[in-house]
């Protein structure tokens, strides 16, 4: 979605994907 991305995030739920 727009909030959460899919991709490898330093915590669940973080909108600025790593």
């Amino acid at each position: 979605s727009v909030t959460q991305r899919s991709e490898a995030s330093p915590s669940p739920g973080s909108s600025t994907p790593v």
